[in-house]
Order: structure tokens, then sequence, then C-alpha cells
């Protein structure tokens, strides 16, 4: 997927609206994004006892080490992905790593700004 023109030129404004849409629906639902999974998930568990708490601290972690886990693959696939083609095949890469390495150009798509 491809950013307009308009988008990429005004990204600045997207994403401040974003994040202020996002910080203004706080407004409207006061139960936190953590607690209402635990709700939709287990909601025999009450989130203000020492149960709770371990579940939301779990959730909270687990959501951390999805976003480490996604910059370390990006981190690792930057190279891969903003390569010339020829470098994908060349002996420069371990055979064993090629289908990661030719998954995760499908999967992370790179914007020319990032590859530059």
């Amino acid at each position: 997927m491809r950013a307009t023109k308009f988008e990429f030129e005004q990204r600045f404004w997207v994403i401040g609206a974003l994040i202020f849409i996002a910080f203004s629906l706080g407004s409207i639902d006061h139960v936190n994004f953590a607690v209402g999974l635990l709700h939709w998930i287990a909601p025999s568990i009450d989130p203000d006892s020492a149960r709770g708490n371990f579940w939301l601290r779990l959730i909270f972690a687990c959501g951390a080490l999805l976003i480490f886990l996604s910059a370390l693959l990006r981190t690792w696939a930057r190279p891969l992905i903003c390569a010339p083609r020829w470098f994908t095949t060349s002996a420069s890469i371990p055979k064993r790593w090629w289908p990661t390495a030719l998954i995760a150009m499908f999967v992370i798509p790179c914007t020319s700004r990032i590859c530059r």
C-alpha cells in the first residue's frame, strides 16, 4: 500500500489529527483498553483484585513484546527490503534466510523515504 501525495506531504497534520481523535475518544469511554480486553476475555475477573492486576500487567507486557518484536523484524528486514533485487538472491544472504527475507519484503512495505 502506498501513501497518496496528500498523505505524504501533510503527514504531520494527518498523524496529529489521528492522535487528537484518539485522545478525544477517552472523554466518551473512560474504560482502558486493557480493562476492556480483560472483561471481554474473562468477565469473571475483577480488574481491581490482585488477580486482575496480574492479568492487566500481562496484557500490557504482551503489547510491549509485540511492539518490540515488530520493531526488531522491521530493523532486521530494512536492508533486505530496500536492497536491489539481485541482493536477495546473491550469496551475501545465507540460503536458510531467503524464505524469511522474501516474506519480510512482502509483509513489511517500504516507503521511498525510508530507503534513501
